[in-house]
């Protein structure tokens, strides 16, 4: 059965939104979503201040955040450089974890993005002749990546007052295997998304991905008009029986590109 939030939100949780909003406006340090580096000051690439706002106020808005204080707190929190790491990082927190974080580095640390340089990429810094083509020296054609995110996790589903819509929000981020593991991590956050499994439907919804050598992270954000209800399902299959996913013409960072196929579990 699917559950839909209303919007009664705590005193708690609006408070920690307005910290949550003020702690963003400092830069943030180079996340581990996949900017591995070759020599050690390559920053991951920062997101776009509405695509931070669409998932901030998705996740806000089904915490049970009036919409005026998702907009405001969402805007305030996006205005400053946020990455692809500590956006899928927010996402994935329950709404009791942020009511009760004081600071975005206080529930998603800036350490953590210091394991996201490529493992062994200080060793492929030689290799970048290599650069126009795809894999070779330590930088494999395809590579795949599997993960288990336990079992439990649910999908949130707000529906609108008017209720004609269902906002839908899906966020994960275990920790990955990857084989065969290359000199350096592809940046999958970019190149194109192919789903295998579930089913997307007619849903035309918003997927990023992250990783550093401690996370693969898959973030899902959509809208129904209904009757049409593709995209809820959608989440809720993820959640209940994972996500199979190839994505190509992946860049990695000091050249050459990869197709990374991602099986997801609980």
């Amino acid at each position: 059965m699917r559950t839909y939030l209303g919007l009664s939100g705590s005193i708690t949780l609006l408070f920690s939104l307005a910290v949550l909003a003020c702690s963003s406006s400092t830069d943030a340090t180079p996340g581990g979503s996949s900017g591995g580096t070759s020599g050690g000051n390559t920053e991951e690439p920062t997101i776009s201040a509405e695509e931070c706002k669409s998932a901030c106020s998705s996740k806000v808005g089904a915490c049970g955040a009036p919409a005026n204080v998702a907009e405001q707190g969402c805007t305030n929190m996006c205005s400053g450089s946020i990455t692809k790491s500590q956006l899928t990082c927010l996402e994935s927190k329950s709404c009791e974890e942020l009511a009760k974080a004081e600071s975005v580095d206080e529930i998603c640390p800036k350490s953590s993005g210091g394991s996201s340089g490529s493992s062994g990429s200080s060793g492929s810094s030689g290799s970048s002749g290599s650069s126009g083509s795809s894999g070779g020296n330590g930088k494999p054609s395809e590579v795949k990546i599997t993960a288990s995110f336990g079992s439990g996790k649910k999908a949130t589903h707000v529906q609108s007052s008017d209720q004609t819509k269902i906002a839908t929000h899906f966020s994960v981020a275990p920790t990955p295997t990857i084989e065969p593991k290359p000199s350096e991590l592809p940046n999958v956050t970019k190149g194109t998304t192919s789903i295998s499994s579930p089913d997307l439907g007619s849903c035309k919804g918003n997927i990023s991905w992250t990783l550093n050598s401690s996370q693969i992270g898959f973030s899902f954000t959509a809208e129904d008009v209904l009757p049409s209800t593709d995209c809820a399902t959608f989440a809720d299959k993820v959640a209940s029986d994972g996500v199979e996913a190839t994505l190509s013409n992946v860049p990695y960072p000091n050249g050459g590109t990869a197709t990374v196929k991602i099986t997801l579990k609980p």
